[in-house]
């Protein structure tokens, strides 16, 4: 049995980068587009785990798993279903082959 057999990834996320779009008359605004979906599995910290990542400055609240073919970047939006997070370590995705983990703080 393979490491990664022991995360259920049946959640669907949505990953979002905030990118440029000029109007043509040398202005512009941001807007949000999603790059892309993902199988995922997230899960809510603990307290303890929660108090520590506050002690490092880091606002740590749930833990995403997903396949290692994912790519992120330390701004994107990630959403699954109503909730909406951001990566709280961009720094710190950690990848263990098979499988990748990352921090991230709800935000909405």
């Amino acid at each position: 049995m393979a490491f990664i057999d022991n995360f259920d990834l049946s959640q669907t996320a949505t990953v979002s980068r905030r990118t440029w779009t000029s109007d043509g008359m040398g202005g512009g605004s941001y807007t949000n587009i999603t790059v892309a979906t993902i199988k995922c599995a997230v899960w809510q910290k603990t307290a303890s785990e929660v108090i520590v990542s506050d002690r490092l400055h880091n606002k740590s609240t749930h833990t995403l798993a997903c396949l290692p073919n994912a790519s992120f970047l330390a701004d994107d939006v990630i959403t699954i279903g109503a909730a909406t997070y951001k990566i709280s370590k961009p720094d710190d995705i950690r990848g263990f082959g098979e499988l990748m983990v990352i921090d991230l703080e709800l935000t909405g």
